[in-house]
C-alpha cells in the first residue's frame, strides 16, 4: 500500500549573507521528545538547506491528527555547520562564538509573513540560560516551607511543584523529568525566580530552540488564528514558518602595505557601488585614510577606513567592487589595484569603540 504523504508545516531560516537568502549553515534537529511525538503521530521529517519540512500520511486510517491533543510543541535545536555564523550575521552574541544560552523561537505571536520574531529583529528574545535536566536554582535569599512551581507552555500553566523541607535552605532542586523541552519560568513563593530553556538531547553547539504549537484540542484556542497547522477539529490547514537573519555590517579598513617597503597611500580608495535602495546600501559610501601610518611586519602601512558600516555579503562581486586608485607615479605607475571583500574570520573588535565591529583587510601592493 502506497502511502501519501502532505506537508503539516515547514521550516526555514534565511539570511541577507547569501546570495539567494537560504541560510544553508543552520541545521534544525529535533529534540528528543520531539522525536517521540514525530513517531507518536506517524510524522516523517525530511531537512534541506537551512530548514526542514514535517508531512502528515493524508490516508492515515487511523486519522491520528483528527485527535491531535498534545499540550507540548514540536521543538527543533538550531545549529550551525559554519563556525563563523555569527562573524556574519547580525546578533548580540560574541564573534566567533555562542553564549552559554540559547534564543526561543516560536509561533505563539501572531507576526507577519510566518515569522517566529519581531519583523528584522531575530534576536529580539533575550538569549535564555540552558538546563538540560534536573538541577539547583540558588535563591537570592534563604527559604523554608516554601511553594516551588515551574510554568512552562501556552499561557504558562504549572507544569511541577514541590514544597521546600521546614530547614532554611539556599537553593531548590528542580525535577525537570518527564518535561518537553521549551521555555519555562520558575516560582517560589509566588515570585519569578529565573526563565530558562529546557533541551533534552541538547547540543553544545545549539544556539537556538524552535517550537512549534501545533494546534488540536488542547493548543488552538490559545494560538493565533491561522499560525497553527492543526485545528481544535483535526482538520489540516498547512503552514510555513520563518526566521530571518540579517547580514552584520562593519566599518571596513584597509592596510595598504607596499612590499618595497615605502609609504603607499596617495591614492584614493574607489567604490563601484551597484547595489540598489532595497538592499540597504548607504547612498555613498566613502573612504578615508587614517592620519597615522602603522607597521605590519616591519612594513609601513596606509590604513584607510570605511565611514558607515557596510553590511557583509558571501558573493558581492556583481553589486559592489572596492579598488585602490594609485597616485600618479605611485607604484610605478598610476593603476586601479582590486581590493579584496571582507572574510568572515577578519572580524575584530575596536579597540577605542568595543560595540563598533570591524573587517580588517591587509593589501600587498
Amino acid at each position: 500500500m502506497t502511502q501519501q504523504f502532505t506537508e503539516l508545516f515547514s521550516i526555514d531560516c534565511r539570511h541577507s549573507y547569501f546570495a539567494d537568502g537560504v541560510a544553508r549553515p543552520v541545521v534544525l534537529t529535533p529534540t528528543d521528545d520531539c522525536v517521540d511525538l514525530l513517531r507518536r503521530y506517524r510524522l516523517l521529517m525530511r531537512r534541506r538547506s537551512g530548514g526542514c519540512t514535517v508531512y502528515y500520511d493524508r490516508d492515515d486510517s487511523l486519522a491520528l491528527l483528527a485527535r491531535f491533543d498534545e499540550s507540548a510543541p514540536f521543538n527543533f535545536m538550531l545549529t550551525s555547520s559554519d563556525p563563523y555564523l555569527f562573524n556574519y550575521t547580525e546578533w548580540p552574541f560574541a564573534a566567533g562564538g555562542v553564549a552559554a544560552s540559547i534564543s526561543p523561537f516560536d509561533n505563539r505571536q501572531d507576526f507577519p509573513d510566518g515569522l517566529l520574531h519581531p519583523p528584522g529583529a531575530p534576536s529580539s528574545a533575550a538569549a535564555l540560560p540552558v538546563q538540560t535536566g534536573p538541577f539547583t536554582q540558588p535563591l537570592a535569599q534563604a527559604v523554608q516551607s516554601a511553594n516551588v512551581a515551574l510554568r512552562g507552555g501556552l499561557g504558562w500553566p504549572t507544569v511541577w511543584q514541590t514544597r521546600t523541607s521546614a530547614q532554611m535552605q539556599s537553593g531548590v532542586m528542580v525535577d525537570t523529568s518527564g518535561l518537553a523541552s521549551g521555555q519555562y519560568q520558575l516560582w517560589v513563593m509566588d515570585e519569578k525566580q529565573s526563565e530558562f530553556c529546557l533541551c533534552n538531547g541538547f547540543s553544545a553547539a545549539c544556539w537556538g530552540l524552535v517550537s512549534i504549537y501545533a494546534g488540536g484540542s488542547a493548543q488552538a484556542a490559545q494560538l493565533p488564528a491561522g499560525r497553527f497547522p492543526i485545528s481544535a477539529d483535526g482538520k489540516i490547514d498547512a503552514q510555513q514558518y520563518h526566521i530571518a537573519l540579517a547580514s552584520r555590517s562593519t566599518i571596513w579598513r584597509y592596510y595598504l602595505i607596499d612590499r618595497q617597503a615605502q609609504r603607499p597611500g596617495g591614492g584614493a580608495v574607489v567604490v563601484d557601488d551597484r547595489r540598489d535602495e532595497a538592499s540597504g546600501a548607504p547612498p555613498d559610501i566613502q573612504f578615508v585614510k587614517l592620519g597615522q601610518t602603522v607597521a605590519v611586519d616591519g612594513v609601513p602601512a596606509t590604513v584607510f577606513e570605511s565611514q558607515a558600516p557596510l553590511p557583509l555579503l558571501q558573493k558581492p562581486g556583481a553589486q559592489l567592487q572596492l579598488s585602490y586608485r594609485a597616485a600618479s607615479g605611485e607604484l610605478g605607475a598610476a593603476r586601479d589595484v582590486p581590493l579584496p571583500y571582507p572574510a568572515p574570520s577578519a572580524l575584530a573588535a575596536d579597540r577605542d569603540q568595543p560595540q563598533r565591529w570591524r573587517s580588517d583587510m591587509y593589501v600587498y601592493l
